[in-house]
């Protein structure tokens, strides 16, 4: 037992000091942005403080008497493990919130709302929309900003979305919408500087078509598509709701809920923070989701140790993955 919980407080603050190099990664850019600098330091002084607890613990543990060592080994190790999960866990969760607050100060810090620069750049506000026959694959593509995609009519895509733009000349608009052969293309083009790539975007699609969103960071919500769904963002929250099908979510740092009809071969990720999966039914799949702690409260299902696995209503109907950096992964059913 007590090997078991010294690996697994081993990799948990190794996994610390990853998250800790990820938030400065995602944040290099934000450092236009007041305020975003004090606030990192903090979030990667509480992460270091995780590699140094386990490590004083470690040395702790060496110096005293092999059997003195090994009757006190279990229970300290455990106690720490259960610590630094707790701790990973909601880290975790305030780096994704961390990062989504990074870009929505990169996209309003500025002389004031509406106000003007030198280079004829404001916040602006637009739409597109564009015609199309029923469902079809839509793909987003954005540097970084917060996306919401909701289900809406049945003919058309429609985007409106709000960044930096520019008054001078005849540039183009930051945001695309183009349909390219099978599928719907949405992208931000943004300009140069980081501030000037942040574009926030609300996207409403005709129900039942697939989904694909990769922003560099900033927080996804995919409600009521009733559809596949694949997501990545650098850092933030990612939730998806309705899903019909297969689901692909991976997000650096931040919590990720996901609930619907899940088939196919579906993955779930976060580098830390919770992992929460609600299954629908008519939900026949194989689970492997693995996390620092876990739990279920779904038939067919069964815990061991920090991992669920099992087959839901039998099986067969494809296989969920789920894995988190530091944090619990919990699967429920509706």
């Amino acid at each position: 037992m007590a090997d078991e919980e010294m690996t697994r407080a081993e990799g948990i603050a190794k996994r610390a000091s990853e998250l800790a190099a990820r938030a400065e990664e995602l944040a290099r850019h934000a450092h236009e942005v007041a305020g975003v600098d004090e606030e990192l330091a903090k979030l990667e002084s509480e992460l270091d403080a995780l590699v140094a607890e386990e490590e004083a613990l470690d040395a702790g543990l060496a110096g005293e008497g092999e059997e003195q060592a090994e009757e006190q080994a279990d229970d300290r190790w455990v106690n720490l493990a259960e610590s630094l999960a707790e701790r990973m866990e909601a880290l975790g969760d305030r780096l994704g919130d961390f990062i989504s607050g990074s870009v929505d100060s990169a996209l309003h810090s500025s002389l004031g709302e509406g106000s003007v620069f030198a280079t004829g750049a404001q916040i602006t506000e637009s739409e597109a929309m564009l015609p199309v026959s029923g469902p079809l694959p839509v793909r987003v593509r954005s540097p970084g900003g917060n996306v919401d995609v909701r289900p809406g009519l049945s003919d058309r895509v429609h985007v409106a979305w709000r960044g930096r733009g520019s008054t001078l000349g005849d540039l183009p608009p930051l945001v695309t919408v183009q349909q390219h052969g099978s599928y719907v293309m949405i992208e931000s083009v943004g300009t140069s500087g980081w501030r000037h790539k942040v574009v926030h975007m609300d996207v409403s699609v005709p129900s039942g078509s697939p989904i694909e969103v990769v922003t560099g960071g900033g927080s996804i919500r995919i409600e009521g598509t009733n559809s596949a769904v694949r997501a990545r963002t650098g850092g933030g929250s990612i939730t998806v709701a309705g899903v019909n099908g297969e689901v692909d979510v991976t997000t650096g740092g931040g919590s990720v809920h996901v609930d619907g009809r899940l088939s196919g071969q579906s993955n779930i990720n976060t580098g830390g923070g919770s992992i929460d999966v609600v299954l629908h039914p008519g939900t026949q799949i194989d689970i492997d989701a693995v996390g620092t702690s876990a739990s279920i409260d779904v038939p067919g299902l069964h815990v061991q140790g920090h991992r669920v696995c099992g087959s839901v209503a039998g099986g067969d109907g494809g296989h969920l993955r789920v894995r988190t950096g530091g944090g619990r992964a919990r699967v429920t059913q509706q």
